[in-house]
């Protein structure tokens, strides 16, 4: 598992990656981001290399964190989850009012953190990429 957090002038990254078969383990989703000021969660991309094939449904939340609590407890910060039997080496992208929840429930404060959380039968997914991208809140107006 490799990660990966940037910081640059108005914003952050997240980014996880479960190489091969290590994606088809459930316990293997991390908790991937941890706020060190307040940020909203602006955009989120997911890409597999090769898609989960089972007869249920295979999908991947991002889920908000309070201290303390485990990302199954956490609540989702998507409008609906990642279809992880989607087409393989194919991203897709969640933002705004479409792909995320309401602007409250997606901005972190100090502490608080994002996590993965996967579900159903992972049979034959590999590769699981994921990238968080972050703005910065309260920061005033720019010149």
């Amino acid at each position: 598992m490799e990660y990966e957090n940037l910081e640059n002038k108005i914003g952050d990254y997240a980014t996880f990656f479960l190489a091969g078969t290590a994606s088809q383990t459930a316990a293997n989703y991390p908790v991937f981001f941890t706020a060190r000021h307040p940020v909203e969660l602006a955009w989120i991309t997911e890409t597999h290399s090769a898609a989960g094939t089972d007869g249920g449904a295979v999908t991947l939340d991002i889920r908000k964190l309070a201290s303390g609590i485990a990302p199954t407890a956490g609540s989702s910060m998507l409008v609906s989850t990642f279809n992880l039997k989607s087409t393989a080496n194919t991203p897709v992208t969640k933002e705004g009012y479409v792909g995320l929840v309401s602007n409250n429930a997606r901005v972190l404060i100090e502490g608080q953190r994002i996590g993965a959380v996967s579900s159903g039968t992972l049979t034959a997914l590999e590769g699981v990429t994921v990238t968080a991208y972050f703005k910065y809140v309260n920061l005033g107006s720019f010149k």
